[in-house]
């Protein structure tokens, strides 16, 4: 299971920059080694680097792309939205992926709840550096303590190992599993694991660092 003591280290890392007060939109938040910021046009080159890998859009259930003019429109559909991000390299200034903090009611018996669900994709060149739960942790603060949710889920296709390990790490419970329906993918039939994280267990993760 996730580290209680590195949960509370990364939540006073994280900074977040607020345009306004109002909606739901996604916010600059800026964690030890990232940035997480809206999409720009100029991201193009590295969103292709990644989106032709066949490696990488399918474990997050869209077709690998053939080539950059669909990467530019899927970009240009991006930098409108307000509910995905780009994942930067403070470091270097390069974008290694993305992040989405969707208005998705996975069970009914949470449907009342002011939640979302986290999607996140990295390129495969930096898998097994840790960035992809340094994001979740980072939205995680940003979803509950910025936003006032009251819960936050996350998902896996059964064949997602690594997705798993980033999901229990940051103190997700499991809730159910799904046989799903991708149309972007040929209507591929999946087995999808359901995870959730409440305000109330993220405020007793807390808690128990500072008593």
């Amino acid at each position: 299971m996730y580290s209680i003591n590195h949960l509370m280290a990364d939540r006073l890392k994280v900074r977040c920059f607020r345009k306004n007060n109002r909606g739901m939109h996604m916010k600059e938040l800026i964690t030890e080694r990232l940035i997480i910021r809206p999409w720009k046009v100029t991201d193009l080159e590295d969103f292709y680097e990644y989106g032709s890998d066949p490696k990488v859009g399918p474990n997050a259930g869209w077709p690998t792309h053939t080539d950059i003019e669909t990467s530019r429109k899927i970009l240009e559909s991006f930098v409108k939205r307000e509910d995905v991000s780009a994942i930067v390299l403070k470091d270097k200034g390069k974008v290694i992926g993305g992040v989405g903090l969707h208005q998705i009611a996975p069970d009914r018996a949470y449907e009342k709840e002011l939640q979302r669900e986290i999607g996140y994709v990295v390129n495969s060149a930096y898998w097994g550096n840790g960035y992809a739960t340094e994001v979740v942790k980072a939205l995680l603060q940003y979803g509950f303590e910025e936003l006032k949710l009251k819960s936050i889920w996350c998902a896996h296709f059964d064949w997602n190992e690594r997705s798993r390990r980033v999901i229990k790490k940051c103190g997700f419970h499991y809730i159910h599993t799904k046989e799903e329906t991708l149309p972007m993918l040929a209507y591929k039939v999946v087995t999808t694991h359901y995870y959730r994280l409440s305000k109330e267990e993220y405020k007793s993760l807390i808690r128990g660092i500072e008593s």
